[in-house]
């Protein structure tokens, strides 16, 4: 899926700002004016998970980016519904500013 889309231009569609995180999502667009094709999805701030042992939400800060391909719902065998992501990368900080992927 990801292949199809490597020659598509990405522009920004939106800047969201939360308390402690910042959203920003780009739209690659069939012939750069029709439907959405792909969605990239950068947040940069506090990132949530679920602890699954403790069943606490941890707050962790760093980046994650998500790439999705609406392509499954245009191209046959049809997949509609919510796309899960084609590609997903988290770079996190912890408290000492040290990274990990």
């Amino acid at each position: 899926r990801i292949s199809l889309l490597s020659d598509h231009t990405y522009y920004l569609h939106r800047i969201k700002r939360d308390r402690k995180k910042w959203v920003v999502i780009y739209y690659a667009r069939e012939k750069d004016i029709g439907e959405a094709v792909a969605e990239v999805s950068v947040t940069i701030g506090e990132l949530k998970r679920v602890d699954l042992a403790s069943l606490k939400k941890q707050n962790e800060i760093g980046l994650r980016v998500d790439f999705k391909s609406f392509l499954p719902a245009r191209v046959e065998p049809l997949v509609f519904g919510d796309q899960e992501p084609c590609l997903s990368i988290t770079i996190r900080c912890d408290h000492r500013g040290s990274l990990s992927v």
